[in-house]
């Protein structure tokens, strides 16, 4: 079975090239590296990525943050293309300071009349650095240690969808990445709706809160003070809950609200 996963990292302080078009930002967008998912930990292999670096060609690049539908599908949502995307052995170790780590580099071409409005300007000031990866992989269930760290299982046959620019920093931010990896959409175990959530997937998560709440469900997720839940039919069952228009509008705020606090809680 496939998983998918989000990988961050950040832009390098560089501009490789810019006309009226395009700029085109250098990258590093994985590198072979322990990470923590979930309750496990995740080893990605040098052989693994040095497979998966072809994969990155021509994929499709987004900003702020990946896609509601997970993967990249909707063309108002390209931003940009990943360029030459190949596997190196020369990447900086930020602790000794020696070109001996081993990743994926990428060059980031980025459509500038599709970019927000001074978003070039935040990424030339260092403001938009952070970036993620959306792929999938196959777990292959055998732990061991890798540099010192243990490791749950191993990811296989990465395939990278698509990298979105200027999102939140996270859990591979430079140095140690470039335009490149990893941050995992770590949840809170201790907390039994983050469970929930977790077993169900987003979608399915927000469709029912907002099929069951609606607007208070998203209230609740901002912060705000409700005057009580409001419940529609708590007896019906789920699966015959027909959402209306405006039903589907308030799960794809919740989806995104979802998002945007778990990778605030992100370390």
């Amino acid at each position: 079975m496939r998983r998918l996963g989000f990988d961050y990292a950040s832009i390098e302080p560089e501009i490789k090239a810019e006309t009226d078009e395009l700029i085109v930002v250098p990258a590093v967008i994985a590198r072979e590296i322990v990470q923590p998912y979930r309750d496990r930990k995740a080893y990605k292999p040098a052989e693994e990525l040095e497979k998966a670096a072809w994969t990155a060609e021509g994929r499709w690049v987004t900003t702020d943050h990946h896609p509601d539908t997970l993967l990249l599908v909707r063309p108002d949502d390209i931003r940009g293309r990943i360029q030459e995307p190949r596997f190196v052995k020369n990447l900086m170790d930020p602790k000794t300071q020696r070109p001996c780590r081993k990743g994926i580099r990428a060059d980031i071409a980025l459509f500038k009349l599709k970019l927000p409005p001074g978003f070039v300007e935040e990424i030339k000031q260092g403001l938009k650095k952070d970036v993620s990866i959306g792929f999938t992989s196959e777990d292959d269930e055998t732990p061991g240690e890798w540099e010192g760290q243990h490791y749950d299982y191993v990811q296989r046959n990465i395939f990278i969808d698509h990298v979105a620019v200027g999102v939140p920093v996270g859990r591979c931010p430079s140095p140690l990445c470039g335009l490149g990896v990893d941050e995992i959409l770590q949840e809170d175990d201790k907390c039994p709706i983050s469970g929930e959530i977790r077993k169900l997937g987003i979608k399915e998560s927000c469709r029912r809160l907002a099929a069951a709440f609606g607007q208070d469900a998203i209230s609740v997720l901002k912060g705000e003070q409700i005057q009580r839940a409001s419940p529609r039919n708590q007896d019906a069952s789920v699966n015959d809950v027909k959402l209306e228009a405006d039903e589907v509008a308030r799960s794809r705020e919740l989806i995104r609200d979802i998002r945007r606090l778990r990778s605030r809680s992100t370390v």
